[in-house]
Order: C-alpha cells, then structure tokens, then sequence
C-alpha cells in the first residue's frame, strides 16, 4: 500500500490536516510520539548457574491455558521463524481470505517452497532484519548453508542500516552479519542502487532528524520518492506498529510528518557509531575510503560526474542537518561519527570534484563551477551568510567538525614529514 503512494500528496498534508485524520481513529487522539528516546546499554555476557524449575504435578496442577504448567512432555517444540513462515504459508495464516477463495492453491505455494527452500530463509533473514530481531537473524543463518554471496544478494547489511534498531538492539544485526562472514562478499558494501553501507547510514540520519527530501540525497531514488525504512524511528520512540503510523498510512501518507521527528539524538548517534565500528573495525574491514553514491551531481557544462568521497558526504550530511533539521540541532552527532571514522582510519585529505552550488541546487550551465577539493575545503566553500542563519549550537559544532578536520591534517602532515625524514635517514635500508 505505502509503495503505491507518491510524496507529493504527502507533501500537501499539514499539521491539522494529519492530526484530524488521527483523530478519527477511535482512540487514537495524539498526533506526536513522545520526545523521549529509548537508550541502549551495551552489557557483556554473564555466566549463572541457572535455578532449577519446581516439579510439576500432572494432574492437580495442570491447567490447558497456561503453558507455565505444563509437564515438559506437554511443551509443544517452539518452531524456527522459516519453519514458522512455511507452516503459514502452507495453511493460509497469512491472510483472513478463505483457503477456496485464493487466487493460487495452498498445495501449488507448498510445491514452490519445498522446490527453493532458500528463497524462504532469505525471506525470514529480511523479516528479522526489518523487525529489529537478532535472535532471528541467527536462528535463521544457522538454518542455512547457503555461501556468503547467495546471502550478500539481500544487501543485509543495507536492509540493517535502513531499519536501524537504536533504541532497542543499537548495532546487534550487524555483528551477527559480521560474524557470519568470514570476508565481506563482493556484492555485499554497494546496493544495486550505488550506494555502500556506509551511505545507507547517513540516508538513515537524513531520513529520521531532517525534512529534505529523498531525491536531493539521491538521484537512484524515484518515485514515490520516500527513504527506505522510513516508518521505523532509529531511537526507538515509534515503529511500523505503533498505532500513530499505522494511522498515518491508512490514511495515504507515505512520508513520516516532521512533527514526528525530533534532533540527531545520542540514541541514534550511538547506534550509527557502533554500526560503523561493527563494520570497518571488524576482520571485514571493507575500504572505507570507497566513492559515496550520495549528491552525486553532474556538471552541466562539461558533462563531469561530480562524485562525492564519504568523508565529503559527511559533511553535506552535517550541512543539512544545521539547515534542514529539526530545532534543538547542535551537530553533536556528524561530530562524532567523524571522529570515528578517522580513528578507524579514513583519509582526511582525499580530494574529489565537487560543485558546492549542485549540491546547494544553484546550478549554471554556462560554466563549470566545480572544484578538486578535500573534505575541509568542502566545509570551508559553505558561504558564510549561509552558516550565520543557523543556531548558535549548529554554528559551533560546524566550527568543531572544521576544527577536528584541520587538525587531523596537520596531524597527518607531520606524520608524513616524520616518516620522511626516517626514510632519508636510512630508517628502512
């Protein structure tokens, strides 16, 4: 039902108009979720010696509506999530239409799945992504042996960053996809979209803590226009069954409204982080230094494709926040992630090709107005009656972020300078 729907009928709806539609729902008078975010802790593995459960009696205490008092041989065998999908699948629990009603016999659907077994343990792997599950997840790896490029076909890692769990599970899906791969498969860092993981991360961002819309991020986006993943909020506040969004999609709006959003919270920048981690710090380690698929723009006078490095995206990442996010913005977060990445490794001085005014939207066709530019230079090119519109926190992590830029190139220059002088100096011969 969402796909079907276009953002522009979503763009017309306001703040009354999405209220009162809220309204009708019986029950349902609220139009925004609370401003509070759940929060993760991360708490390691505890060994306990486990409490030994009471006897049972079989007679006087068993009651037939409460499975706490059944025998063990009474326990009905739990089933696995794929074998949970096939028993619906084959018996209809899916839907409320009658078996005889069906379009396709219950036996022809049985066939199919005993014929492609694995397409349903991929099916079970994107339901437990998208649900935020990863007990699923490794249930449902375990079920397979399937080779990592068969499970890399699903873009798991993609689908974990688009339905980031922060508020729950933080980076859990990505380490059980981290630690079933033993290499990062080929078709597993870029979509089929151009995008790598690390972009699906910062769509994430720019989907939930600002109001820009999805084909200004990117041009791969086509209608209806709408960020994939967009009725789960990564800080836990309200998901695809929170009475609030079942509501907004009932009543054809695709787009989550920008009353339902709030600032690039510590939830969520915590989640990103430990994603981020999970993935460059990892046996994976995938080059984090690969081209961003975001902003991709073109020169309309020389026909150049102006492609973006991640740290480039970053920055165009904290340019939208402090101008199109949500009040209480103070950048806290690409701050972070950017300390981040450079830990882990990301070159601070790579250069690309880059139009500040493509990617603002004030394009000239009658020149060429890009630039071969690092990532500070990026942030520099940001004229400054632009940043002087922004709140006094925005304008001060700005400064912060172009503060931890230069630094990490000075540092990287003298690090350069030092190993020079040791090769001069015999250090290697």
């Amino acid at each position: 039902m969402v796909s079907a729907l276009t953002l522009g009928e979503f763009e017309m709806a306001t703040p009354a108009s999405i209220t009162h539609a809220l309204s009708e729902d019986t029950g349902n008078h609220r139009a925004n979720p609370t401003q509070l975010c759940q929060w993760v802790i991360h708490v390691p593995s505890l060994s306990f010696e486990a409490i030994p459960e009471p006897e049972v009696d079989d007679e006087p205490m068993f009651d037939i509506q409460n499975p706490n008092s059944w025998s063990p041989w009474q326990q009905p065998t739990p089933l696995s999530l794929v074998d949970s999908m096939n028993d619906s699948l084959v018996q209809n629990t899916f839907s409320a239409t009658p078996t005889a009603n069906l379009p396709v016999s219950t036996e022809s659907i049985s066939e199919s799945v005993q014929q492609d077994p694995q397409a349903l343990i991929l099916d079970a792997l994107r339901m437990s992504i998208m649900a935020g599950n990863p007990d699923t997840v490794s249930s449902a790896l375990g079920d397979t042996d399937m080779e990592e490029e068969e499970i890399g076909s699903i873009n798991p890692f993609h689908l974990a960053a688009a339905f980031l769990d922060g508020g729950n599970t933080c980076c859990g899906t990505f380490w059980e996809f981290v630690e079933a791969f033993p290499g990062l498969p080929q078709n597993c860092y870029v979509n089929d979209l151009g995008h790598t993981i690390l972009d699906s991360l910062m769509i994430s961002i720019l989907r939930s803590h600002t109001i820009l819309s999805p084909e200004h991020v990117s041009m791969a986006f086509e209608p209806p226009h709408r960020y994939p993943g967009e009725e789960k909020d990564i800080c836990g506040r309200w998901d695809a069954d929170s009475p609030i969004i079942r509501s907004l999609f009932r009543h054809g709006y695709a787009r989550i409204p920008t009353e339902l959003k709030h600032p690039f919270c510590h939830s969520s920048v915590q989640a990103v982080c430990h994603c981020i981690i999970a993935m460059f710090a990892s046996p994976l380690k995938p080059n984090i230094n690969f081209p961003s698929g975001l902003f991709t723009r073109r020169c309309g006078h020389c026909g150049l494709e102006l492609k973006l490095r991640p740290l480039h995206t970053l920055i165009v990442v904290a340019f939208y926040l402090a101008q199109l996010g949500l009040p209480g913005e103070t950048l806290f977060g690409p701050l972070a992630i950017l300390v981040c990445l450079l830990r882990l490794g990301m070159c601070v001085s790579t250069t690309a090709n880059i139009s500040v005014n493509a990617i603002l939207g004030n394009t000239e066709t009658d020149i060429c107005n890009h630039d071969h530019i690092d990532a500070s230079g990026l942030l520099q090119a940001v004229p400054e009656h632009v940043v002087a519109q922004w709140s006094p926190a925005c304008r001060t992590g700005w400064r912060c972020i172009s503060e931890v830029l230069l630094e990490a190139q000075i540092g990287k220059d003298e690090s350069n300078m030092r190993q020079g002088r040791w090769i001069l100096g015999g250090g290697w011969g």
